[in-house]
């Protein structure tokens, strides 16, 4: 009950922002509705891009939001315009997935899951936002028998899970305004030069959106085009290659 009494709350906080997002998009008919069965539990979900695409992007929302939020950026019909496939996942407890969580470790193996049941190919890239990150990280430090290409935290819950830096790349995008969350993410996991022992490893970037909040993509209609295009070249390999061997560099973008 508590759970969903906080999720209102920062629906009803976070209403405005993404309203704006959702008027300036324009639905190109790319995106389609799904739902599968996971454990005996409903998971519904968005995709967009071919099936059998070379590349697979994962989305996991934040509290406050949905799967139609990763929709309403716009980056699903980017990839997929861009000949990659996007699928974005509703929570347990959102939308018609169902609240309880069944099957190997609850919340921790539950992308996991999904990407069996989805029946995903074996190398995959993972976004998640602020509450998402308590799926979406267990799967990037475990992914069992899947590779992981790439993760993109936009502000994405830290846990337990990463007492041991996953060895991916990783790429932050956060708002310029979501303090204290920025300064402590930046001192933990985004350090100048990069550290092996930060929370993510020595394969970073970390890019601030000026004067957006959290999470930064909802500033308004081009902060949602800059993470777009960010998360496609991310996706493409653009930014991830030789990330490991590229000084950190962070820095504020106006656009």
């Amino acid at each position: 009950a508590a759970v969903a009494v906080m999720r209102e709350v920062c629906r009803a906080a976070n209403a405005d922002l993404e309203g704006a997002i959702r008027d300036a998009y324009v639905d190109k008919h790319q995106v389609h509705h799904g739902s599968i069965t996971v454990d005996g539990e409903a998971v519904e979900f968005l995709e967009a891009g071919p099936k059998d695409a070379a590349k697979t992007v994962l989305f996991c929302h934040g509290a406050a939001f949905s799967m139609a939020t990763w929709q309403h950026v716009g980056v699903l019909d980017a990839l997929a315009e861009a000949g990659m496939r996007g699928i974005a996942l509703n929570l347990p407890g959102y939308g018609a997935s169902s609240k309880t969580i069944g099957g190997w470790q609850g919340r921790a193996g539950f992308v996991r899951r999904v990407a069996e049941a989805l029946d995903l190919p074996s190398t995959l890239m993972v976004v998640a936002a602020s509450m998402g990150g308590s799926y979406a990280l267990p799967f990037v430090m475990d992914p069992g028998p899947y590779k992981i290409a790439g993760y993109i935290t936009a502000a994405a819950l830290r846990s337990r899970h990463n007492a041991k830096p996953p060895s991916v790349p990783v790429l932050g995008i956060y708002g310029s305004e979501d303090q204290p969350r920025l300064d402590s993410d930046r001192r933990a996991c985004f350090a100048v030069p990069p550290s092996p022992y930060g929370c993510y490893g020595n394969h970073t970037q970390l890019i601030v959106l000026a004067n957006a909040p959290h999470p930064c993509y909802l500033r308004d209609a081009a902060a949602a085009r800059q993470f777009t295009n960010l998360v496609v070249a991310f996706a493409g390999g653009a930014m991830s290659r030789d990330m490991g061997s590229t000084p950190l560099h962070a820095y504020s973008a106006h656009v």
